[in-house]
């Protein structure tokens, strides 16, 4: 994936000019957004507005533009490189009519539309070393945004029965899941990671709406005893990969 693109079936995605390549990562989340709804809730499905936090090549804009074939998706990207290449991904693509990118920082993003759904593969790091790429360090380090003005920003943003999707490392679910709570937000459903069978989850996959309920928990395995990607990964990723 360290090409200077990367070929889904309906769309492109080039990536010369980010920081932060086309991963596993971003390809589960964007996968799994339509996952899950409350019969009480407008399901994902029929999502007419998705925010993109820190979307740095435009690949989760892309995907939400190919699941919700009526939404209008705002893409927000602090780094200006990364900002003009989604923007050239999106005007490639067959929704580039739908797709918007904005080169600003998100603390400081406000609208008064209100967001059905919200997307975003963050920043993982806090408190540690840092690369001498400042691009670099604003897609992998929190510095910029960390966990509490994600979901506080988020949270403002979303309309009361919208919902938040993210991926993150195991590490960091508890702490994330506090500081949604002191936003409003709950986790509904829940998708933890394993490389394989044997191995412990490394990612989780969250989604958080403003309802406190049991949330649904889920387990997908990446790779079958061959090393292979397993068969639940092509299931969950077959209509882009």
């Amino acid at each position: 994936m360290a090409n200077d693109y990367f070929k889904f079936k309906q769309f492109i995605v080039r990536q010369d000019r980010t920081a932060m390549k086309v991963c596993t990562d971003s390809v589960l989340l964007g996968s799994w957004l339509d996952s899950g709804s409350n019969s009480d809730s407008k399901p994902n499905s029929e999502a007419t507005s998705v925010l993109d936090v820190g979307t740095g090549t435009g690949l989760l804009a892309l995907m939400s533009a190919q699941t919700f074939p009526e939404a209008r998706i705002t893409a927000v990207e602090i780094d200006p490189d990364a900002a003009r290449q989604a923007a050239d991904n999106f005007a490639a693509s067959k929704w580039n009519e739908r797709l918007t990118v904005l080169n600003l920082d998100f603390r400081h993003f406000d609208t008064p539309q209100r967001f059905d759904l919200a997307v975003s593969n963050p920043p993982y790091f806090a408190n540690s070393l840092k690369s001498a790429c400042t691009s670099k360090n604003f897609a992998r380090h929190d510095d910029s945004l960390s966990l509490d003005e994600l979901f506080a920003r988020t949270a403002h943003l979303l309309a009361d029965n919208g919902r938040f999707a993210l991926i993150l490392p195991c590490f960091r679910v508890a702490a994330a899941a506090e500081r949604a709570a002191a936003h409003g937000l709950f986790p509904s459903e829940i998708l933890n990671v394993k490389t394989k069978a044997d191995k412990p989850p490394y990612r989780t996959l969250l989604q958080f709406s403003f309802k406190q309920t049991s949330p649904n928990e889920s387990l997908l395995i990446l790779l079958d005893d061959e090393g292979q990607y397993s068969d639940e990964y092509r299931q969950l990723t077959r209509r882009f990969l």
